[in-house]
């Protein structure tokens, strides 16, 4: 009887915590349809956002561990080029010579350095990295993305990264007004570029035979249009899956054919 009261508590907890989400996401700007689209989505997201792994190589030694940015341990100097998943918002490539020292909160670095120099470090992350001699290894988990995890299933999204967040860093104009970004049209040109992909080879066949003759689009024509096939059914099937964000097409041309256009690729990854 007991447990089934604690059910019924937990229940009326996530209901009202939901209802004050939705309330939150109307001041944001937040699609409370696109947000119940992408729960789970958001939810998976957020799990890889917990998870911090990178590789970097070049002349390299040294280590430092982290218990948060308030207890920091080590010291390393490395020239190197190297990339690592630490979040959606965080950025996954870093190179150049950078040297640092550092131990409790006080931090000892290159002058001039940004972030584009080292692999990248939370307020609240738990990370180790050790750089010996060509190869430099970094993994940590983020102690906030786990909140934000946690809070998530509730519909709130301290780190206002869910792909059903229209606010200003995902989308500063009205996407319903704007033509070619509402969800529904998104949804449209993925299962267009899914099905219809296949049409960039003989396309792209075409285009470079009118360019360069037969030879080259029998050949090099061919070759492009494979590559861009696969990057159309890709680009599709992630069109599809986050078509409740909207968003600019993320392939020019639009549509696998269009008349009068130019054939020219430009990506807008969105």
């Amino acid at each position: 009887m007991l447990s089934r009261k604690i059910k019924v508590l937990v229940a009326l907890f996530f209901v009202a915590m939901h209802s004050v989400a939705l309330a939150q996401s109307e001041q944001k700007e937040v699609d409370p349809a696109a947000k119940a689209l992408m729960y789970i989505p958001d939810r998976i997201a957020d799990i890889f956002d917990i998870f911090n792994v990178g590789l970097a190589f070049g002349p390299s030694i040294g280590a430092e561990v982290a218990v948060t940015k308030y207890a920091t341990f080590g010291a390393y100097t490395v020239n190197e080029a190297g990339f690592a998943w630490t979040g959606r918002n965080n950025p996954g490539l870093h190179k150049g010579k950078y040297w640092s020292t550092a131990i409790g909160s006080m931090r000892n670095e290159l002058e001039d350095s940004d972030a584009s120099m080292y692999f990248h470090r939370g307020d609240y992350q738990v990370r180790a990295q050790l750089a010996l001699v060509l190869v430099h290894g970094y993994a940590g988990i983020d102690i906030k993305e786990i909140g934000d995890f946690i809070v998530g299933f509730a519909g709130f999204d301290p780190s206002d990264d869910d792909f059903s967040s229209y606010g200003e860093k995902q989308l500063d104009k009205d996407y319903d007004t704007i033509l070619g970004t509402t969800p529904m049209h998104r949804l449209g040109r993925g299962f267009s570029n899914l099905i219809f992909g296949f049409w960039e080879i003989p396309q792209n066949m075409m285009d470079v035979t009118a360019d360069q003759g037969p030879a080259a689009g029998a050949t090099y024509g061919f070759v492009r249009g494979i590559g861009r096939f696969i990057v159309r059914e890709t680009t599709g099937v992630w069109e599809i899956v986050t078509f409740p964000k909207g968003g600019e097409p993320i392939i020019e041309p639009e549509y696998p054919w269009m008349d009068h256009v130019e054939h020219n690729w430009d990506y807008n990854w969105n």
